[in-house]
């Protein structure tokens, strides 16, 4: 057996992943139709080019294409919170997570092999394109396989005819409210309510409420500051008492002058006049 050629008992997302290998990033401002689709199906299709990372964005693409729950993150380390757990040998089609770059970054892919010191993967954005390549089981940081109550038909199936149950109006609105469920997607009220907390991404949620939070904080401060400058200033009150009568002001004499500080003129006396004596005869 060929590891890298599809086999018939391979997981369906497994046969999604090489019904897309190939496919290769297009050069400069234009990008992949197929990529684009990928972001699409991880529910950013706001995302319309092919230079952002998409190895989550493929995965996430074909377990949709499966009928598998993925995470619904570009994050490749999201996986690691998806599914089930798988200890010692990776089988082939579990979801492998890599180490890459700093703490948070990563890189996700499908299993097609375990090799002992490498594990081969086919995967999205490997040398700009889905490709099979070898990861070193040294950068192996997670191995995840979907679980039965994630992704189990008995769960969907008993979700459904709840749904059903209270209405095609109410079933149409929870889905489009939620994301999922309504027409011409599986899966139920309660199902989507689930995969409403299934899914989320933390991080995402954390940065979104914070700027939500910050933005009404901003308001709130633009609000009071224009409600102070349109408020009409309150008219001071003139203080009530007896009324007080003014009298003339005093003629200022050379003495309140100098008793007020200032020097007055000073008057000269007369002279004196000398009588002449007469001499003597």
């Amino acid at each position: 057996m060929n590891p890298r050629e599809a086999q018939a008992d391979d997981p369906a997302w497994l046969k999604a992943a090489f019904g897309d290998l190939g496919i290769k990033e297009v050069p400069g401002k234009a990008a992949h139709p197929r990529v684009v689709e990928m972001f699409a199906d991880a529910r950013a299709p706001h995302v319309k080019d092919d230079e952002t990372a998409w190895c989550s964005a493929a995965v996430c693409s074909w377990m949709v294409r499966a009928g598998q729950r993925p995470t619904y993150s570009l994050a490749a380390r999201s996986w690691r919170q998806w599914g089930k757990p798988v200890s010692g040998v990776v089988p082939r089609g579990a979801v492998v997570v890599f180490r890459r770059g700093s703490g948070w970054q990563g890189h996700v892919a499908v299993a097609l092999g375990d090799q002992g010191s490498n594990i081969l993967v086919i995967g999205g954005n490997q040398q700009n394109s889905v490709s099979i390549i070898g990861y070193s089981r040294a950068a192996l940081v997670d191995v995840r396989w979907p679980s039965s109550a994630a992704n189990s038909n008995v769960v969907r199936a008993g979700a459904v005819s709840i749904a059903s149950g209270l209405g095609s109006t109410v079933w149409d609105f929870a889905g489009r409210l939620f994301g999922g469920g309504g027409d011409g997607e599986d899966g139920g009220v309660l199902d989507t309510l689930r995969d409403a907390l299934y899914d989320v991404s933390y991080t995402e949620l954390g940065q979104k409420l914070l700027l939500l939070v910050t933005i009404a904080s901003v308001g709130v401060m633009l609000v009071r500051y224009v409600k102070r400058q349109l408020r009409p200033l309150p008219e001071v009150p003139l203080p009530e008492g007896p009324s007080i009568e003014v009298e003339p002001a005093a003629l200022a004499t050379p003495d309140l002058i100098r008793g007020s500080g200032q020097r007055g003129r000073k008057t000269k006396p007369a002279p004196k006049r000398r009588r002449k004596r007469k001499a003597a005869e």
